[in-house]
């Protein structure tokens, strides 16, 4: 089954593999990254901790912003 694109707005965990997932942070998606095929592979991400750049499969989507 597809998956929606990350979008500008939505909120997602960002994963990480040292913590259990009740541990990740929450981040916002402020600018996405879709390679030539239209497909979102990166996204910059900001956190209570700064502003990250990620890949888009280490995230889960929270709360779309539509």
């Amino acid at each position: 089954m597809p998956t929606r694109n990350l979008r500008t707005g939505d909120l997602v965990l960002v994963s990480d593999e040292h913590s259990n997932c009740g541990c990740w942070p929450k981040a916002l998606v402020e600018e996405t990254y879709p390679d030539s095929d239209g497909i979102v592979r990166r996204v910059l991400v900001r956190t209570t901790h700064g502003r990250f750049l990620r890949d888009a499969g280490k995230l889960c989507l929270l709360k779309a912003n539509d």
